[in-house]
């Protein structure tokens, strides 16, 4: 199947800039866990699957990305996805992903732990 903007019924998949604003208010309100989830998604495009496997070490502050471990090819690949840096604030605010990454075990621990069913909800 050819990329396409719509689905099979002809509805758009994607959101317009109006409403990628919307969803950032909204999120930014909402915060904690839930709103950093939803900001990471909304600036990075990762997939829901990509971004619940996100640890503290794949977070690069210096380079102002987040790498994302991609699950759409075979073997191991990453992706550096850049971020505007208020954002990387505001996961450490919540999550401090700073200070675990100085910990080798909390480095590795993810930092949403839902499941994938619970962050579709």
């Amino acid at each position: 199947m050819a990329w396409s903007l719509l689905d099979r019924t002809g509805h758009r998949k994607y959101l317009v800039a109006s409403e990628r604003k919307a969803f950032v208010e909204t999120t930014t309100e909402i915060g904690g866990p839930t709103g950093t989830s939803c900001l990471v998604l909304a600036f990075t495009g990762a997939r829901i699957s990509e971004a619940l496997a996100l640890t503290p070490e794949r977070i690069d502050e210096p380079s102002g990305a987040i790498i994302f471990r991609t699950l759409e090819r075979r073997g191991v690949h990453f992706r550096a996805v850049p971020v505007p840096l208020a954002l990387l604030g505001t996961i450490d605010e919540v999550h401090h992903f700073r200070t675990a990454q100085g910990d080798k075990e909390a480095a590795i621990r993810r930092i949403w732990s839902w499941s994938r069913t619970a962050a579709w909800k």
